[in-house]
């Protein structure tokens, strides 16, 4: 599996929306992140795990800790992680929401197809299941 990007939209220290671009070139497979403290390298890393896992690093000390906090003074209620990635020549989108207040995060995961050029998105059950499979929960 490759990620491809991942968007970070009001996720912890990234306010507003950030896109993060991979490098997916088989010469140059590897992409490097140095910053200082606080400039976010974990905080992706947690966006990449949360994305896929729907569960919070040892870090958050509540769900509600993942909204950026100059967000949520103007009134934004909601944060997202969406990952780009491919798997066995096929991509797919995964979208991950959390709402304040909201005990639970959604899910959203979309299946590219190349005949159409379109998302298809699959169903949030499915996807779940689908996501298990790419990265299991043990």
């Amino acid at each position: 599996m490759y990620i491809n990007s991942i968007t970070l939209d009001n996720f912890r220290t990234f306010y507003g929306s950030r896109k993060i671009e991979f490098s997916v070139q088989e010469n140059k497979p590897v992409t490097i992140f140095i910053g200082e403290n606080g400039a976010g390298k974990t905080t992706l890393l947690n966006a990449v795990f949360w994305g896929f896992t729907g569960r919070f690093s040892k870090q958050f000390d509540s769900s509600e800790a993942i909204i950026n906090r100059a967000a949520v003074e103007e009134g934004v209620k909601t944060c997202s992680v969406e990952i780009s990635f491919s798997n066995e020549g096929v991509t797919y989108s995964l979208e991950r929401i959390h709402t304040k207040g909201s005990s639970s995060s959604s899910i959203r995961l979309s299946k590219y197809d190349p005949s159409s050029g379109h998302l298809i998105p699959i169903s949030a059950d499915l996807a779940e299941m689908q996501i298990e499979k790419f990265i299991p929960n043990n």
